[in-house]
């Protein structure tokens, strides 16, 4: 599979004059993917706010969002903070699967 065929791809970074591929540290990209996501999303909800968990495994569950995170295959994932037992723990859910309370 060409590499232009690959999601999200415009084009190769390549140097100038010897048209050769750029290595671009792991860490940039996905600085930049992260950043990305959250710019996109950044007013989807506010931190501190009430979310409903509304499908899968923890649905019923109500939460305060903490914050945005996108995962190497480009979910977008909302953190919640949950009381689980007496102690706030941080949840991670699709965005999908929350509502506003």
């Amino acid at each position: 599979m060409p590499i232009r065929s690959t999601r999200g791809v415009h084009q190769l970074l390549v140097w100038p004059i010897s048209k050769k591929p750029i290595l671009v540290k792991d860490e940039l990209i996905e600085a930049l993917k992260n950043k990305d996501m959250q710019t996109q999303h950044q007013e989807l909800f506010t931190p501190g706010q009430s979310l409903n968990i509304v499908e899968g495994a923890f649905k019923g569950i109500q939460g305060l969002f903490n914050k945005l995170q996108a995962t190497a295959d480009g979910e977008l994932r909302a953190h919640l903070l949950i009381e689980f037992l007496g102690n706030q723990q941080e949840l991670s859910v699709p965005v999908a699967q929350v509502k506003l309370d």
